[in-house]
């Protein structure tokens, strides 16, 4: 039988819906929230900042996941690219900052997800999970196995967080080598 605090608990529990998104009008709902919080949260300068939007030519071919509120605010996203997409454009995005030409052989496999946008006010965990849980069965049903994608860091701290992720990452890296 459940407890008054489990009542209780569950009536202040956000409902949350997980969704793909093709139409066009919800496509520029996205680009909205994208802008916002890339723009709030990382200073980021956009090359139309009058139009509020964040836009490119991925937008089109992409596959857009989209996580929801009750009252149908977007609270989470991600942009999926999935192989087709990446041919229909002629690379993954992470292709126009790195050099991935070392993963050539995983590309019929490998899904790159970008654009990645969480809601400050729902950054607690379950937007993530949710959005990685749609993510898995979207690749388990369509047979990929690798994933891939950037990630941004502020540097408002004068770039001490950076320093200090890389710095990790250089230390993971050496010990994976040594095993």
């Amino acid at each position: 039988m459940p407890t008054i605090a489990s009542k209780i608990a569950s009536m202040h529990r956000p409902s949350f819906c997980v969704s793909w998104v093709k139409h066009p009008k919800s496509l520029e709902k996205i680009q909205a929230f994208r802008f916002g919080i890339f723009s709030k949260t990382f200073d980021t300068h956009f090359p139309h900042p009058s139009s509020g939007l964040d836009q490119d030519a991925y937008d089109a071919v992409c596959d857009h996941l989209v996580v929801t509120d009750a009252a149908t605010n977007i609270v989470g996203y991600y942009r999926v690219i999935t192989p087709d997409a990446a041919n229909a454009i002629g690379r993954q995005y992470s292709e126009s900052l790195f050099d991935l030409s070392p993963l050539k052989h995983l590309r019929s496999k490998l899904v790159e997800v970008d654009r990645s946008c969480i809601d400050p006010c729902h950054r607690g965990g379950t937007v993530i999970l949710l959005l990685w849980k749609e993510l898995f069965q979207f690749m388990t049903l369509r047979g990929y196995s690798h994933t891939v994608g950037c990630s941004s860091v502020s540097i408002a701290d004068g770039g001490h967080n950076a320093a200090r992720i890389y710095q990790w990452l250089q230390h993971q890296q050496k010990i994976s080598r040594v095993h």
